[in-house]
């Protein structure tokens, strides 16, 4: 296990881990964490490594990240990759759970909802998406014939609705105003 040939005394990559024995370009600022127990890539000094998570976090998010054993001990509900063992940075959505950040970033692009719990995803403040959901369901009335009452629980604050409702654009919650609901039928109003 050395970074240099026997015979002609050439180095094999700029960084090499004697306990991995792994050899590699510089470019990517592998370390190697004994906590984790192998190679990282991403610069030690922009990671810390969390016991409780079992992981290496970054730096700027450490002091407030959500601390929860084992969470990384999963795969990401995207591409299924082990997250523990990804080189792939992570992102964690708002209700706790992880994917990576590439993987996120797809999905939002079609879905604002955790692939796990199906909460919403997105940290930002969701309030004045909701709100317009509002008005276009206020600017477009259901017919008569299409109008119907629903039962809907709220993938975001998890209560439960009885005779709400329900229109095609959706049915939002009168607990938390998220519009992030699924619904059964039971009855038409007329």
């Amino acid at each position: 296990k050395t970074n240099t040939c026997i015979n002609c005394k050439c180095h094999f990559g700029e960084y090499h881990c004697d306990i991995c024995n792994l050899w590699m370009s510089s470019e990517e600022e592998p370390f190697h964490c004994v906590d984790c127990g192998f190679c990282r890539v991403g610069g030690r000094n922009k990671f810390r490594h969390c016991n409780g998570c079992g992981m290496c976090i970054d730096v700027e998010q450490f002091d407030n990240h959500n601390c929860k054993s084992g969470k990384y001990m999963a795969n990401c509900p995207v591409c299924y990759e082990d997250l523990f063992k990804s080189r792939k940075l992570t992102h964690e959505m708002p209700c706790g759970h992880n994917i990576h950040w590439d993987c996120f970033q797809n999905l939002a692009q079609h879905d604002i909802r955790c692939p796990i719990c199906k909460k919403t995803s997105i940290h930002d403040d969701m309030s004045t998406v909701w709100d317009g959901l509002a008005e276009d369901i206020a600017m477009q009335p259901l017919p008569p014939d299409q109008e119907r009452m629903a039962n809907i629980i709220c993938n975001d604050c998890e209560v439960h609705e009885k005779n709400r409702a329900w229109h095609y654009l959706g049915v939002q919650c009168s607990t938390c105003d998220s519009f992030n609901t699924s619904h059964t039928f039971h009855s038409t109003t007329s």
